[in-house]
């Protein structure tokens, strides 16, 4: 099996993204990228302009992952190995106090949505008794999917870690969707924080040799004529040649943390895969293209859809938690990276004062003579314990820690809560004993219940953007049974004919006008 010749190496040239304009100064309206290997290096080439993003999102990961504060290798080297070096878990109790509210949001809801009927459709009694049928319908869709919970869980995930997650439609018809972070998505540095601004992004992706069989086969069913966007010859070539146990990519920092964190670094075997590179491409025209190629780039494309999508925004919408400090996608930080530093700290810490701990609850011996000190100087005997000649406990003044370590844990603790605060306001909680009043108690549950809805808005106003897109592709009126996704399109259009819903309707819902249920604003605070 022939290995990818692209080395991540920070260090190498930059490739640009496809040119807009070609060498003899003509405009290139359509196929920007020319040949696979093009793909291969555009992709090495961003992979390798995000390499030190990438190893500080790691770092991250590892810390939530239970890594311990100081790397035992070094520990080892410097003979401190015996020191206390402990992950306490203060990061990942922050991450998952944050993520634990969409939860509980997500069970609180009938429906995800609104499903509005446009007004020149019906009369307003009859939209009124049909839009709540096609909301609830929707929703029943969505949330039987079995994927749904798991992808919900990850979105989550990463936009409270990296505060940016992604959902991704794998093509043009499936409504179902992927999530992403910045440790999938390739796109240029400097980009502003909207979808609609990438000119190009690059995804490597790992394939099932039945699955890329499978689309292949698929198109050998269409009617002679029809269009066709695999290359059946190269993806077979691709199937021989590259599909294998796939090994972890030791350039990849968040790759290794995955495989550490699964318990894979050691194991050679694992799925059969082929490793591919989806590309986006923005076309002159504003249109986008789809390419794929083998992660090697040898050979031809292994798919080529031009124009597939109008937009970048038909492709993926972005989950972001707050602007950043520029406004680019790469300056956006989330609670894991905020807290990586303190939580650190306060690890750091708490094994300090764990080893003075430990050195004043050990008994120190002195003896007379060096003899003394290799014979066994205590001897047990039943109750007693017999004391080798010349050996004799020792007095030790230790520092007094109530000065100095405990203050010192005191305030990072209080820095841990206080960043904290916004994302996750559990972990913020006054642990004082001090008695309060009745509206004391209404005051803060007021005040942490502002802060935990603050940090719902950006991520509730972009799941209604990704709504109205799964909506679309949903309802599309040549949706077939036997299209990705078609089978629970039709069960959702069968369950509306039974509740009386005239399919007609699929085609006059006001998709513009739907709104995401947030479960916000209903007189509890708490809420």
């Amino acid at each position: 099996m022939p290995t990818s010749p692209l080395v991540a190496d920070a260090n190498q040239v930059a490739i640009s993204i496809p040119p807009v304009v070609s060498s003899d100064d003509n405009e290139i309206v359509k196929r920007r990228l020319k040949s696979a290997s093009d793909l291969s290096n555009l992709y090495q080439s961003l992979f390798n302009e995000d390499l030190e993003s990438s190893r500080k999102r790691s770092m991250v990961d590892a810390a939530i992952g239970g890594e311990a504060p100081y790397d035992p290798r070094k520990e080892r080297k410097l003979g401190t190995l015996g020191r206390s070096n402990i992950n306490f878990g203060i990061l990942l109790q922050n991450v998952e106090e944050a993520q634990m509210p969409f939860f509980r949001l997500l069970e609180s809801l009938d429906t995800l949505c609104t499903m509005p009927l446009k007004s020149d459709f019906a009369d307003e009694e009859t939209r009124q008794m049909w839009e709540p049928a096609i909301a609830e319908e929707f929703s029943k869709v969505i949330k039987n999917w079995a994927s749904f919970h798991p992808r919900w869980g990850q979105l989550s995930l990463l936009y409270v870690i990296d505060g940016i997650g992604f959902t991704l439609f794998s093509d043009g018809i499936d409504w179902r969707w992927q999530v992403k972070g910045l440790q999938h998505l390739k796109f240029p540095r400097d980009a502003e924080a909207d979808v609609n601004y990438l000119d190009v992004v690059a995804v490597e992706s790992k394939m099932r040799p039945d699955e890329l069989l499978r689309k292949v086969q698929a198109e050998d069913k269409l009617p002679e004529g029809d269009k066709r966007y695999w290359n059946k010859k190269a993806v077979l070539q691709a199937v021989k040649e590259t599909a294998g146990s796939s090994s972890v990519n030791t350039n990849n920092p968040e790759e290794v943390v995955d495989a550490w964190k699964n318990n894979d670094i050691s194991l050679s075997m694992s799925g059969v895969t082929v490793k591919v590179i989806h590309g986006y491409v923005r076309e002159t025209d504003g249109t986008v293209s789809h390419y794929v190629s083998r992660y090697d780039g040898v050979g031809e494309f292994l798919y080529i859809c031009e124009s597939k999508f109008t937009d970048i925004s038909q492709l993926m919408t972005a989950f972001i938690g707050n602007v950043g400090t520029n406004g680019d996608f790469h300056s956006v930080r989330g609670l894991g990276y905020k807290m990586f530093a303190p939580t650190t700290g306060q690890n750091r810490a708490i094994n300090k004062f764990l080893d003075a701990a430990f050195t004043a609850a050990t008994p120190h011996l002195i003896t007379d003579n060096e003899d003394a000190n290799v014979e066994q100087s205590i001897v047990q005997m039943g109750p007693y314990n017999i004391m080798a000649k010349g050996t004799a406990f020792q007095e030790t003044n230790l520092p007094d820690f109530s000065q100095t370590l405990i203050p010192a844990l005191s305030t990072l603790g209080q820095l841990t809560s206080s960043r904290a605060a916004a994302s996750s306001p559990v972990s913020s909680s006054d642990v004082s004993r001090t008695q309060k009043t009745k509206f004391q108690v209404q005051t803060e549950t007021e005040q942490k219940g502002a802060l935990q809805s603050s940090s719902f808005v950006n991520f509730t106003v972009a799941w209604q953007r990704h709504l109205q897109c799964v909506a679309r592709r949903i309802c599309r009126e040549d949706y077939q049974a036997t299209d990705p996704g078609g089978k629970e399109a039709w069960e959702f259009r069968n369950r509306l004919v039974r509740r009386g819903v005239p399919l007609e309707a699929l085609n006059h819902i006001d998709f513009i006008s739907i709104e995401a249920n947030t479960g916000l604003g209903k007189g509890s605070s708490n809420e």
